[in-house]
């Protein structure tokens, strides 16, 4: 049987991970999010440039 204290430190512990892993998948979607955005804005104005050249 775990002592009170070692109880309180697994849990800490468990939560800490857990909350660092949210946060680094949160970031990578919004990272990913951000560069589709980007990527479909630069095609939009390569499309708007083609057709002033042309």
């Amino acid at each position: 049987m775990l002592t009170h204290a070692e109880t309180i430190l697994t849990i800490t512990v468990v939560v800490l991970v857990t909350i660092i892993l949210v946060i680094i998948g949160a970031w990578d979607f919004h990272k990913r999010r951000l560069h589709r955005a980007t990527r479909e804005a630069r095609e939009a104005d390569g499309i708007r440039l083609s057709r002033i050249t042309s």
